[in-house]
């Protein structure tokens, strides 16, 4: 090598490469070449396209996963409540000794139906995005990004 020669072309010659090439295409091609030859069924980045969707679908919608186990066990919830309910209007309505006021009952009755129809609007929603999100077939394309050094 010469003294005079920049040392990202003596870099270049070091590690075999061409000295035209840019220096992002060399990063590029030392790291590929740093995963032993192929890419073992890896994108660009090192990560499967599988991997690579989910990590994509996360960003787009953080938390999408909680908010569905979240939302679903408190639907779950209010409908059990719902479902304790019921007996208890059949009793106010039957005039049952020990029975709790109509209006309570009722009272009860539409916060725990609200509640309901709240979270299952909001499940709804979430995976109806979710299935859009897979449908559409971004999946199956995923773009690479690109960063340049």
């Amino acid at each position: 090598m010469s003294s005079d020669s920049p040392p990202v072309q003596a870099a270049v010659k070091v590690s075999g490469l061409p000295p035209e090439l840019p220096r992002r295409r060399i990063v590029k091609r030392a790291a590929r070449g740093s995963k032993g030859g192929g890419d073992g069924g890896l994108g660009e980045n090192g990560m499967s396209a599988e991997a690579e969707v989910k990590v994509r679908a996360e960003v787009e919608a953080p938390f999408r996963a909680f908010r569905l186990v979240i939302f679903g066990f408190l639907a779950a919830s209010a409908g059990l409540a719902t479902l304790f309910v019921v007996p208890q209007l059949i009793g106010a309505l039957g005039g049952a000794p020990n029975a709790k006021p109509l209006e309570a009952v009722l009272t009860d009755l539409g916060i725990d139906l609200g509640a309901l129809s709240l979270l299952l609007f909001l499940v709804k929603r979430d995976v109806d995005a979710r299935e859009a999100r897979y449908s559409d077939g971004r999946e199956e394309k995923t773009p690479s990004r690109r960063v340049w050094l």
